[in-house]
């Protein structure tokens, strides 16, 4: 995981995943955000990775596919989820 730093203070996170490719997430105000796994969003909502993927089908989650990897920023999924259903979280 690299980061730098761009003109205006706009941090660029990146991530080395398979097969080489750098995947990166720029942020504002320098708040870093990482990429997050499928096990993770999962994890953190209380529910099977199964049920992730359902979700990503029908749309209800915002996600990032390179090649067979599957992430997640979960600042999006929250507002996503936040926005269609009006759910919020707290997150422990």
């Amino acid at each position: 995981m690299g980061t730098n730093t761009l003109a205006g203070g706009q941090t660029l996170r990146s991530a080395t995943i398979a097969g080489g490719k750098t995947l990166r997430s720029g942020t504002d105000a320098g708040v870093q955000e990482e990429f997050i796994t499928k096990e993770e969003v999962a994890r953190r909502l209380k529910k099977t990775t199964r049920t992730i993927e359902h979700w990503q089908r029908r749309g209800y989650i915002p996600f990032v596919k390179v090649q067979q990897s599957v992430l997640f920023r979960w600042s999006r999924v929250v507002a996503q989820l936040e926005r269609k259903f009006g759910v919020g979280f707290v997150e422990r």
